[in-house]
């Protein structure tokens, strides 16, 4: 993965947030076309269960935008709440 081989290098840490920022928006665009083509589809007596599957799909899509924001936005050096502390 690029993200891990920056590691806490501050310029690059930059630019590939700034990458990811500017792609987010874009990649959310997409999953939304995806699932309006899709359901255009017309399966026949299978019609619900294709929607459902696409609808699944569409979900898991933006979720796993979603966490590569999260991922991108929360360095592992930043955060100090993580931790754990041995007693």
């Amino acid at each position: 993965m690029i993200s891990t081989a920056i590691g806490g290098f501050t310029p690059q840490r930059y630019v590939w947030t700034i990458c990811i920022s500017l792609t987010a928006g874009l990649r959310f665009l997409l999953a939304y076309c995806y699932f309006h083509w899709h359901l255009r589809v017309n399966m026949g007596a299978k019609h619900l269960l294709y929607k459902t599957l696409v609808t699944v799909a569409v979900c898991v899509h933006i979720l796993e935008n979603v966490a590569l924001i999260v991922l991108t936005a929360t360095s592992s050096t930043d955060n100090e709440g993580l931790k754990t502390y041995k007693v």
